[in-house]
């Protein structure tokens, strides 16, 4: 693939990954090794993923976000590559968040994250003491 020509992947494991606005500009076409390659070094990551054309136009008369899925297609897409993944909730309604492997990652990195579960269900995730995320864990 063209994009790896100048690339090169860490050898090791990585403990997580964080990957925003990044999936929805890659071609339908590349996007298996993208993830394939991504869940490669780690099976902990953080996904934000724009479901909505891009107010910017590229050169060649296209849209930036060449990938446009609802949330629903993005999770069971990168369910694929990565067992588990949980959506978060979104302010922003026209993009989907998600965790894969949540409870290894807070595991590893117990002195970033706390998860506060609330009244009604709800894990509520703080960085540094700041509310990040909320999200309501699967049953099952």
């Amino acid at each position: 693939m063209q994009y790896l020509s100048n690339s090169k992947l860490p050898e090791d494991k990585i403990d997580m990954i964080i990957c925003t606005d990044v999936l929805e500009h890659i071609p339908l076409e590349y996007l298996p090794e993208v993830l394939e390659n991504i869940s490669s070094i780690s099976q902990n990551a953080f996904f934000n993923i724009s479901c909505r054309k891009a107010g910017q136009i590229l050169p060649n008369g296209e849209n930036a976000h060449c990938t446009i899925y609802p949330p629903r297609w993005w999770q069971h897409t990168l369910s694929q590559y990565f067992g588990k993944v949980d959506e978060l909730l979104c302010k922003d309604l026209t993009a989907a968040s998600f965790f894969t492997h949540p409870s290894n990652v807070f595991t590893k990195c117990r002195s970033l994250f706390k998860k506060v579960k609330t009244h009604d269900g709800r894990r509520n995730i703080y960085i540094f003491g700041i509310k990040v995320f909320s999200y309501k864990k699967p049953v099952g």
